[in-house]
């Protein structure tokens, strides 16, 4: 069972072991590091990237970047993060991409994302 909210101390603990977990059992998906981009109103409030080698996919992490501001400036609105393959949350099991994907529905109910390709591609 999920944490209700991201507020919830378990959530931090869910977070840390999925993450610790996904690099035990996929290193190749932690290779390197490339920064991703966002588009829209609120893309400065994105920390996004993947830990994919040049040129590959690898663990997409997406978080929020100062949350009183994004809220203070109307929220996520139409940013968006542009995916290059099909991804699942490993935090919550939702699936998403390829191709751009509004950030407010990938950081609902939490504020990070962990995303790994779907059916282990690492293109």
């Amino acid at each position: 069972m999920l944490p209700p909210d991201f507020q919830d101390e378990a959530t931090k603990l869910l977070v840390t072991s999925r993450a610790l977990r996904l690099r035990r059992d996929r290193p190749e998906l932690f290779q390197g590091y490339q920064p991703l981009t966002a588009s829209g109103a609120s893309a400065g409030h994105l920390v996004a990237f993947s830990r994919g080698a040049a040129g590959g996919t690898g663990a997409v992490t997406l978080a929020t970047r100062l949350p009183l501001g994004l809220e203070r400036s109307g929220g996520w609105r139409d940013t968006a993060v542009d995916l290059s393959t099909a991804f699942r949350d490993e935090l919550t099991g939702r699936t998403y991409g390829p191709g751009p994907v509004p950030v407010a529905g990938v950081l609902q109910p939490y504020p990070v994302a962990l995303l790994v390709p779907v059916n282990g591609a690492t293109t």
